[in-house]
C-alpha cells in the first residue's frame, strides 16, 4: 500500500530537516544533562572508554575550552525569564580548542552509561578534530551525528513495522523525541534502539505471515543489546520476543534461538550493570542519596515502595504526559496547552485506527505485554528512587516524561484493535498525520525562538 510505504520516507525527511533546524535553533547545552553528555562523548572521542577518578571525582581530563564553552550558556537553564546573552555566540565562535591546556571535568551521571549511546556523538567530534574544528563546531557536529544515526535507525524500524507506521511516526516526531534526537543526549540512541527492537518483534509475533528469519533475528538481538547497553532500566521489555510463536523462528527452533538471544542480551546487561556499579559516587552529594541502602530498604518493604511508586504516578501523571509530548529546555520551556492536547488526541486516534486487520494480538499476548510495560514503568521509577531520591522518602525525585518514550513502541501493541483499521482511509490517515507533525514542529520552533532569543 502506497500510503504505508510513505511513512518511513516522510519520517526520515521530516526528522533530518526539522532536526537540523532544532540542532542550531536550540542554544548549546539547553537539553537536559547535555553538558555531561558532551563531556562523556568528547572523552570517548579522545579514546577514554571509561571515566577516570581523580581526588574523589569521576570524569576525564579534557581541553579547558570544552567546559569554557558551557560556561558561556550556563546561566540560561532553569531561568525561563533569561535569554541567550547577545555576546554568547560571538564568544563561543572565538573560542579555540587549545588541546594542550586541559582540566579535569566531572560527569558521574554520564559515566554510569556504557560508551554505546555516545558512539555517534564521539564520531562527530573525532571527525571535527581531524580538521581542527573549534569547540562550538565540535558541539554541533556531535548533535548532527546523533541526529543522523538515530534518524536512520528509526527509519529502518518504520520499514520493519507491519502496522502502526503512522502512529510510530507521530511518536518519533513528537517535539520531545525530536528535541532529544537533535541533541548530544544519550536518549537519542536509546529511543531509536527501542523502535527497532519493537518493530523486529511485532511482525513475527502478531502476523500469521510473519517469520523471524536469521536476518530478522540478528536485527532483533543487536537492537536489544544496544537498547540494554544504552539504558538498563528498560530490562523487562527484553522479554518481548517470548511472544513469537515457535513456528515463526528459523526452522521452528525457538529454544536455541532464544538461548542465543538471551546470551547476547545477558552479556549486554552484565556490561551495563558493571559499568554502572563502577561509578559508586552519589549523583547528588549532600542530598541524602544512597542507592545501595535505598534498594535494600525497598526490597525489605516492597509494599511500601510500590505505594510510593503508585502515589508518584497518580500525582504526576498529567506532568509525565505533557513532558512525554514535549517540555523543552531543562524542563523550563513548556509547549502551549492547545498543542499538547491536539497531539495527545492525534496519538489516541491513531492508536485506534492505524492498525491492521491482518494482525492479531491475542489475549495472552496483550496481557503479557501489559505486564512487561507495567514492570518497566516500575523499573524506571525504581531507578530514579535509588539514584536521585533521599533514602526512605515518601516521594520520587527525578522521573520525567521523556523517560517513558522508549516504552511507547512496545506499549502501543497492547491497544491494537483490528476492527477499526478501516475507519479512516490510509491516504487520509497519512495526510492528517503529516499535517499534525508539520504544524506541531513549526509551533515548537516558534516556542524555542521565543524562549531563547526574543
Amino acid at each position: 500500500m502506497r500510503w504505508a510505504r510513505r511513512a518511513d520516507g516522510f519520517f526520515l525527511v521530516a526528522s533530518l530537516a526539522a532536526g537540523s533546524l532544532f540542532v542550531f535553533l536550540t542554544p548549546p547545552f539547553q537539553v537536559p544533562d547535555e553538558p555531561v553528555h558532551f563531556y562523556r562523548a568528547f572523552a570517548l572521542a579522545e579514546g577514554h572508554l571509561t571515566a577516570e577518578r581523580w581526588q574523589g571525582r569521576i570524569g576525564a581530563e579534557l581541553p579547558a575550552s570544552v567546559p569554557a564553552l558551557f560556561e558561556l550558556f550556563a546561566d540560561v537553564p532553569f531561568h525561563p525569564e533569561r535569554r541567550v546573552a547577545p555576546g554568547a555566540f560571538a564568544a563561543a565562535r572565538a573560542l579555540e580548542l587549545d588541546p594542550d591546556r586541559r582540566q579535569f571535568v566531572d560527569f558521574p551521571a554520564a559515566a554510569a552509561y556504557t560508551v554505546v549511546p555516545y558512539l555517534p556523538q564521539a564520531a562527530g567530534i573525532a571527525l571535527g578534530r581531524l580538521v581542527g574544528a573549534p569547540p562550538l563546531v565540535l558541539f554541533y557536529l556531535a548533535r548532527l551525528a546523533n541526529l543522523l544515526v538515530a534518524s536512520l535507525l528509526t527509519w529502518l524500524a518504520l520499514r520493519c513495522l507491519p502496522s502502526y507506521r503512522w502512529l510510530a511516526v507521530l511518536v518519533a516526531l513528537a517535539p520531545m523525541a525530536l528535541f532529544q534526537r537533535a541533541s548530544v543526549s544519550a536518549d537519542a540512541l536509546t529511543l531509536a534502539a527501542a523502535f527497532l527492537f519493537a518493530a523486529s518483534v511485532a511482525g513475527p509475533a502478531f502476523s500469521a505471515a510473519g517469520a523471524l528469519g536469521r536476518r530478522q533475528l540478528a536485527t532483533l538481538t543487536l537492537s536489544a543489546a544496544v537498547f540494554c547497553l544504552s539504558k538498563a532500566a528498560y530490562l523487562p521489555l527484553l522479554l518481548t520476543p517470548l511472544l513469537v510463536p515457535r513456528a515463526r523462528f528459523p526452522r521452528g527452533r525457538r529454544v536455541p534461538a532464544l538461548l542465543v538471544y538471551g546470551a547476547v542480551t545477558g552479556l549486554a546487561l552484565l556490561v551495563a550493570v558493571l559499568n554502572a556499579r563502577s561509578v559508586d559516587l552519589p549523583f547528588r552529594p549532600g542530598a541524602g542519596v544512597d542507592p545501595d541502602r535505598q534498594i535494600a530498604e525497598s526490597v525489605a518493604e516492597p509494599l511500601r515502595f510500590l505505594g510510593v511508586v503508585a502515589g508518584d504516578w497518580i500525582e504526576n501523571a498529567p506532568r509525565f504526559a505533557a513532558e512525554l509530548i514535549g517540555r523543552l529546555g531543562w524542563l523550563d520551556t513548556p509547549l502551549p496547552f492547545w498543542l499538547l492536547a491536539a497531539y495527545a488526541l492525534a496519538l489516541l486516534a491513531l492508536a485506534a485506527v492505524d492498525s491492521s486487520p491482518e494482525l492479531d494480538v491475542g489475549p495472552w499476548q496483550r496481557a503479557f505485554l501489559a505486564a512487561l510495560v507495567a514492570g518497566t514503568l516500575v523499573m524506571i521509577s525504581a531507578s530514579q528512587y535509588a539514584l536521585w531520591t533521599p533514602v526512605g522518602a515518601a516521594f520520587i525525585e527525578g522521573t520525567q516524561g521523556r523517560h517513558f518514550l522508549p516504552v511507547v513502541p512496545v506499549a502501543i501493541w497492547v491497544f491494537h484493535i483490528r476492527r477499526w483499521a478501516s475507519l479512516i482511509p490510509g491516504d487520509r490517515r497519512a495526510r492528517l498525520t503529516a499535517l499534525v507533525c508539520v504544524l506541531a514542529l513549526a509551533a515548537t520552533a516558534f516556542v524555542l525562538i521565543r524562549r531563547y532569543y526574543l
